[in-house]
């Protein structure tokens, strides 16, 4: 191919690389969310305050990792194939776990997964307190290394795609903001 010729090069940029891109930032929010989690004490004992702290880094990584292959107005899903990535089943089954704990805790309350504790107490004749506790567990921290690796994997394939698709188009610049794509 000549590289002067110009005639068979594409400059639109399509829905899916769209997607592509916008997964590229969520996986970097989600390493971003995870290298906090990270820093958790390990082993230490801690308050609950901290152990809340922590949960909201862990419960942002597993949003932002999530959002590409979750539903969403106007973007398709991400999927492996796009990206060419054939996940072992040990990355599958992480994959898994945490979309369940993001449909079923993060995002959304199922009953069969709540857990509190909520007790009364009489305080003063008949004053009754009501305390409740609730859990802050950190259910992904044994996973944060292998769940750091497995991102890195998928932002390095999805780094190569798009670099991939760069190849043989003309100078491109998209931006997108809260309207439609603009190409130029």
């Amino acid at each position: 191919m000549d590289p002067t010729d110009k005639t068979d090069m594409k400059p639109e940029f399509t829905i899916q690389q769209l997607r592509l891109v916008q997964a590229m930032a969520d996986f970097q929010i989600a390493l971003s969310a995870l290298t906090f989690l990270c820093e958790f004490p390990d082993g230490e004992q801690t308050t609950r305050i901290t152990l809340r702290r922590y949960r909201c880094f862990q419960d942002m990584a597993v949003i932002a990792y999530w959002r590409p292959f979750s539903k969403t107005n106007g973007l398709p899903f991400l999927s492996f194939k796009q990206i060419g990535v054939k996940p072992t089943p040990e990355q599958k089954a992480l994959h898994d776990r945490i979309g369940d704990i993001r449909n079923k805790v993060v995002a959304h309350t199922d009953a069969d997964h709540v857990r509190i504790a909520y007790q009364t107490a009489d305080v003063l004749d008949g004053l009754m307190m009501p305390h409740m506790e609730f859990y802050e567990g950190l259910d992904l921290y044994d996973d944060r290394w292998r769940w750091m690796e497995w991102i890195r994997v998928l932002m390095g394939a999805g780094g190569k795609k798009l670099f991939a698709e760069a190849q043989g188009r003309s100078a491109l610049s998209v931006v997108k903001d809260s309207g439609p794509i603009r190409a130029s």
